[in-house]
């Protein structure tokens, strides 16, 4: 029983990854072996070699897009939260600007309510950003 489940999910993944990639590369599979098939039966290694190099070429090509994606998504994120924290930085300023320092003991609780808000938020709004990063470059892949 387990060897054929084992045949059936080894078939299944063997379809599924032809499937895959004759739709990610648009060739087909079957044309793709007889291709190789037959530089191999011709002894054309030269040949052979070069098509190894250049798919290696299209992964590397395709890895480091990838890597970069990744690196501005990154970036656009970290940007983000520097914002958010210069808004957090700012508001704060402001409402201990605007605080009368002979009534400070009364408005230090809404002070410090106003800041935690502001905090909040900010972090709210940067870990959002980062999850949307992350969400579009998943989509992208």
């Amino acid at each position: 029983m387990k060897f054929v489940t084992g045949l059936l999910t080894g078939l299944a993944l063997g379809a599924a990854g032809a499937v895959y990639y004759s739709v990610k590369s648009g060739r087909d599979l079957r044309s793709m072996y007889e291709e190789i098939r037959a530089e191999v039966d011709a002894g054309n290694y030269e040949a052979l070699g070069q098509r190894v190099e250049r798919g290696f070429t299209e992964l590397q090509a395709e890895i480091e897009d990838r890597v970069n994606q990744v690196r501005s998504g990154a970036q656009s994120a970290l940007d983000q939260v520097k914002d958010n924290a210069d808004d957090v930085v700012s508001d704060a300023t402001d409402t201990l600007d605007e605080a009368d320092p002979d009534d400070l003991g009364a408005e230090v609780e809404s002070i410090v309510d106003d800041a935690t808000e502001a905090v909040e938020g900010s972090v709210g709004e940067a870990a959002d950003a980062a999850s949307d990063q992350v969400d579009a470059w998943n989509r992208d892949r």
